[in-house]
């Protein structure tokens, strides 16, 4: 009898836990702006999870705004991003639109003292970063959402103090935009905000047709070295993000965004590999392994990181985590456009 009451009890808590994901307590307003594609399949489904009170749905033409308002209890479709900074009520606001409005979107709003989450990049520049930094005064965290990922916690717990690393991100053409600044960011903050700041020690940069490779070799402030391919010379229909951390006793191999394995490294007898002479078959071990699962840890929206980015930029609005640093704010963002400026200028 008493085994089946600390059942319940564990049953009770991981209902109330769910519930409490479910139906945060919200003091404050939000409004979003955009409603593109990207916005559509990450932030609207999480934000309507969490039954998050939206006020305003903003695009500067598109009829979907009209569309999306309906998705939320009391919500109001208007083009004019004024009447949003000017509402009291509204103390968060959600920028995913045109990549090209981030910046001047985010500096209206965080001169209106708005709490601001604004999808990458938020701006193109390392002068204009630091231009939002000078006038942040509320929070502003931007849409990394790796940082907040299952493997990245598995890795910032157990693996981050490798002798090196090998990481490669290729992709398809992009002819649509700046590849760099769209695209390449995400490995590029990454690896810093995995193993620190960085420098880039040497680079190449090959242009291929109307694609581009970078080859790097940075090196990071508390020692760790490593090697980074970024390239749209690839394909999108099996893009590659992966990373190898190699360690003392082990190599470690990640699949962003959802499988990690360990393999052991052969053990030597006065520098002889005991391995070559016995010729013992090598055990790999996985660490994780998204196989599919209907629990939300498994979902691609919560293992990827984009659930618990906006979950907490949430959590700040409402003061709740006023004793801790979101960890995807643009002061912790300098080192990354740092490097993308040394880049985009060579």
């Amino acid at each position: 009898m008493k085994f089946n009451n600390l059942i319940n009890v564990y049953k009770n808590k991981r209902k109330q836990a769910i519930i409490n994901n479910i139906n945060p307590a919200f003091s404050y307003k939000y409004a979003f702006v955009g409603v593109g594609q990207h916005s559509l399949s990450t932030f609207y489904p999480i934000l309507i999870y969490l039954n998050t009170p939206v006020k305003y749905i903003f695009t500067e033409k598109s009829h979907y705004a009209t569309q999306m308002a309906l998705k939320f209890p009391n919500a109001k479709a208007t083009h004019d991003y004024e009447e949003i900074l000017a509402d009291p009520e509204v103390k968060g606001l959600f920028i995913c639109g045109n990549p090209a409005n981030h910046f001047q979107l985010t500096s209206k709003a965080l001169l209106h003292n708005k709490d601001v989450f604004v999808e990458k990049p938020v701006c193109f520049k390392y002068e204009e970063l630091k231009e939002l930094i000078s006038i942040c005064k509320s929070y502003c965290v931007v849409g990394l959402q790796k940082r907040f990922s299952t493997i990245n916690t598995i890795l910032k717990k157990n693996y981050s103090n490798p002798v090196y690393y090998s990481s490669r991100y290729a992709i398809g053409a992009y002819p649509e935009g700046n590849a760099l600044i769209n695209l390449f960011i995400h490995p590029i903050d990454n690896l810093i905000y995995l193993f620190g700041k960085a420098n880039i020690v040497y680079h190449t940069k090959i242009q291929n047709k109307n694609n581009v490779i970078y080859l790097l070799h940075l090196k990071h402030e508390n020692g760790i070295i490593g090697t980074l391919e970024l390239s749209t010379d690839h394909n999108w229909s099996m893009p590659i993000d992966t990373l190898r951390l190699e360690l003392l006793n082990e190599t470690v191999l990640i699949h962003y965004p959802g499988y990690i394995e360990s393999t052991p490294k052969e053990k030597n007898i006065l520098g002889i590999p005991i391995n070559k002479i016995l010729q013992k078959p090598i055990t790999k071990k996985i660490i994780y392994n998204n196989t599919g699962s209907l629990h939300i840890e498994k979902n691609i929206l919560f293992e990827a990181g984009f659930f618990n980015e906006v979950k907490d930029f949430i959590a700040f609005v409402e003061g709740n985590e006023s004793s801790k640093k979101p960890k995807n704010s643009i002061q912790q963002l300098i080192n990354t456009y740092e490097l993308l400026d040394y880049l985009e200028k060579k």
